[in-house]
């Protein structure tokens, strides 16, 4: 914990990267979690993540721009210690800095591309209502179906993309300031 007198002054970010560089070594360690992190926590764990991977020659903008890839997690895993989950929004943030944001179509797939994973609960929710028609009569099923209607989804998954961006453009243009 950074007292607020010292905060962002850059203690929290080499306190983090401290504690990365003790455990990296350490092949006792798979990865380093962090649970229910506070939104400030996550922002600080992306600068981070996101400055130690665009070190990395598979997080390199050339590659990035392919997509994510199961390598892409792989050598996070391996190099520094980060989980799929973690993995995926660095590649995000390093993508949107990568990414020519007045390109239509380069900006288009980028945003398709996050947006297919920001889909994934809305496609799991989709898959629960498929178990519920066998166990609810029409009127109850109806109930909960209107509760989660089309329009409504479109405009949540939209709501997050937003939130989820302008994370990203400050964390991106943290990392570039490097």
């Amino acid at each position: 914990m950074i007292l607020p007198p010292f905060q962002r002054q850059g203690h929290g970010a080499e306190l983090l990267q401290t504690i990365y560089n003790q455990y990296l070594g350490d092949e006792r360690v798979l990865d380093m979690t962090a649970e229910d992190p506070s939104d400030e926590f996550a922002a600080l764990r992306d600068y981070v993540d996101a400055r130690n991977c665009s070190r990395l020659s598979s997080y390199q903008p050339s590659v990035i721009r392919s997509g994510f890839t199961p390598e892409l997690a792989r050598q996070a895993q391996k190099e520094l210690k980060l989980n799929k989950q973690q993995a995926r929004r660095v590649y995000e943030i390093l993508r949107l800095r990568a990414t020519d944001r007045s390109n239509p179509l380069e900006y288009r797939n980028y945003r398709l591309d996050v947006k297919r994973r920001l889909n994934k609960p809305f496609q799991k929710q989709q898959s629960e209502i498929k178990k519920l028609q066998q166990v609810l009569d029409p009127d109850e099923l109806a109930a909960t179906i209107a509760s989660t209607g089309l329009e409504e989804r479109h405009q949540k998954l939209n709501s997050l993309y937003e939130l989820t961006e302008q994370s990203y453009l400050r964390t991106a243009e943290k990392v570039a300031t490097v």
